[in-house]
C-alpha cells in the first residue's frame, strides 16, 4: 500500500487527502501538490479505523498540540481518560502520550480507543521503562528491543512518531563543551544522554534509523524528528548545537522522503521574541520547509502564567511559519495537568494560533473572522459564541453577561438614532 506521500507524488489524490481539503477549505490538489513537495503532511496510521485525519503544514490552520500521559505516582489511567475528553471538547487537534505509568501499552490503547484525534508517542520513553520493568536497565539496551518496541506501538494505531533520530554521541560531546546553562530539558535527551555516556555507543535511534523506517512505512505513519537539544532557557537559543541539530533534522528529513514517509521537524524552545523570526527561515530553509512544530517560550521568571507566555511567542512562530504550536500549562514544568488547567491552556494556544492564522491570511481563518464581525454588528450574541476560538462555554458565556438571544440590526438602529437623537 502506497503511503500518502506516495501517492502525491504519483499525482493520486487519497480519501484522506479529500477529507483534510474539505475541512480546510482548501483545494485538493494544491494540498496534494504540498504533501508531495514535503510542505504538508496528513497524520494517520493506515490500520486505524476510528479517526479524524489530520492536516499540518503550509496553508493549513495552525493545529494546536496537547500531552496526556499517566505517570507511576500521580496520574492514573481514569484521570487521564477524563482529559482526553475535555482537551477534544476544547479543541485541541492532536495528542502526544508521554506516559510512563507501569501499563503503557494497556493506556496506549485506551487512549487511541476513546478519542479520534491523531495520536503521537516518542518510543524511548517506554523502550526505557521497558528495561528498568525487564531489569536490565537502559545500559544493556538491545537493537531488537529499539525495534519490537517501534513496532508493537505501530501496530497499535499510534499515527506518528516522535524520534531523537537526530542527535549523534559527537553532538552530545559537543554539547558537553559548550556548557549550556539549560543542559538537557528534554527526557528522551536525557535517556539517551545516560545511555551513551555509560556505554559510549551511538544513539540507537540514529545508529538503527533505516531499519526504524522500514517498520513504520507499512503503517503509513508521519516522522516527526524530535528536537533533543530544545533550549530550555533564552541564553542558550541560536547556540552551535542547536544549529548542528537543525542541519542533522534536515538530513534525515531526506533520508525518510526517499523512503516515502511523511515528515514534520520539532524545533525551537525558550527564545527571545525578536529572534524567532530568522530561527525559523533557517529550519525551514534546512529543512527543505517541512512542517514546524514549537514549543516556545518567551521568558524565564513567568510562573503561573506560562499559558500565556507560550501563546504570546507562539503567535509570534505562527506568524513566521510554524504549523503546529503547543498548549502551555500556567506552570511549564508540571509534570501533570488537571482537566481544567488542559482546558486553559488549550484556548490560551488557540488564540495564538487563531491570531497567526490572520496574519497568514488563512483562508478558514479570515471567514470566520468575517463572521464574527457581521455577528457583531448584528449583536448576534450566539453567532459570535459560536465562531469564538472557544464556544465550548456558550450557556456559561450568556448567563455571565446576560446576553439576548438575538439582537437584530433593526433594534440596534433604534438604539443608535435615540443615542443620536438625545
Amino acid at each position: 500500500m502506497a503511503t500518502q506521500l506516495l501517492n502525491a507524488k504519483r499525482g493520486n489524490i487519497t480519501d484522506e487527502m479529500e477529507f483534510v481539503a474539505d475541512i480546510e477549505e482548501i483545494d485538493v490538489r494544491i494540498l496534494r501538490e504540498n504533501i508531495a513537495q514535503g510542505t504538508s503532511v496528513i497524520l494517520k496510521n493506515n490500520t486505524r479505523t476510528i479517526t479524524n485525519p489530520t492536516g499540518i503544514g503550509e496553508g493549513l490552520k495552525i493545529k494546536i498540540a496537547a500531552s496526556v500521559g499517566t505517570t507511576t505516582k500521580k496520574a492514573t489511567l481514569d484521570k487521564e481518560l477524563d482529559k482526553v475528553r475535555v482537551i477534544e471538547q476544547a479543541g485541541a487537534d492532536v495528542l502526544f502520550d508521554f506516559s510512563t505509568g507501569n501499563l503503557i501499552d494497556e493506556t496506549r490503547q485506551a487512549i487511541l480507543s476513546s478519542t479520534k484525534l491523531p495520536l503521537g508517542v516518542n518510543p524511548l520513553l517506554q523502550i526505557a521503562i521497558n528495561q528498568n520493568k525487564n531489569k536490565r536497565g537502559i545500559f544493556e539496551l538491545s537493537k531488537d528491543e529499539v525495534l519490537s518496541t517501534i513496532e508493537k506501538i505501530c501496530m497499535d494505531g499510534v499515527d506518528f512518531l516522535a524520534l531523537d533520530c537526530a542527535s549523534t554521541k559527537a553532538m552530545f560531546e559537543q554539547l558537553k563543551m559548550q556548557k549550556r546553562k539549560s543542559g538537557i530539558v528534554t527526557q528522551s535527551g536525557l535517556i539517551l544522554a545516560d545511555f551513551i555516556h555509560h556505554t559510549q555507543k551511538e544513539n540507537p535511534i540514529y545508529e538503527y534509523f533505516d531499519e526504524i523506517l522500514e517498520i513504520i512505512k507499512p503503517y503509513d505513519m508521519t516522522l516527526l524528528i524530535s528536537n533533543t537539544f530544545k533550549t530550555g532557557c533564552m541564553a542558550d537559543s541560536g547556540d552551535k548545537i542547536s544549529v548542528i541539530e537543525a542541519v542533522m533534522q534536515g538530513e534525515m528529513a531526506d533520508k525518510a522522503r526517499k523512503y516515502g514517509i511523511q515528515v514534520m521537524i520539532e524545533n525551537i524552545g525558550h527564545i527571545k521574541p525578536n529572534e524567532i523570526e530568522n530561527e525559523i527561515k533557517l529550519i525551514k530553509k534546512l529543512t527543505k520547509n517541512a512542517p514546524l512544530y514549537t514549543k516556545t517560550m518567551t521568558a524565564e521568571n513567568t510562573i503561573g502564567f506560562d499559558n500565556i507566555n507560550s501563546a504570546i511567542s507562539s503567535a509570534i512562530a505562527g506568524m513566521y511559519g510554524a504549523n503546529m504550536i503547543n498548549c502551555t500549562p500556567t506552570y511549564e514544568n508540571a509534570s501533570c495537568m488537571t482537566s481544567t488547567q488542559a482546558k486553559e491552556s488549550i484556548v490560551c494556544a488557540k488564540i495564538s494560533a487563531n491570531c497567526a492564522d490572520l496574519a497568514n491570511n488563512n483562508i478558514k481563518a479570515k471567514r470566520l473572522n468575517s463572521e464574527s464581525i457581521k455577528a457583531m454588528n448584528e449583536k448576534d450574541w450566539q453567532k459570535q459564541i459560536k465562531n469564538s476560538v472557544d464556544n465550548s462555554s456558550s450557556d456559561t458565556i450568556k448567563e455571565q453577561y446576560k446576553l439576548p438571544d438575538y439582537f437584530s440590526t433593526k433594534e440596534n438602529s433604534e438604539i443608535l438614532k435615540n443615542f443620536i437623537e438625545e
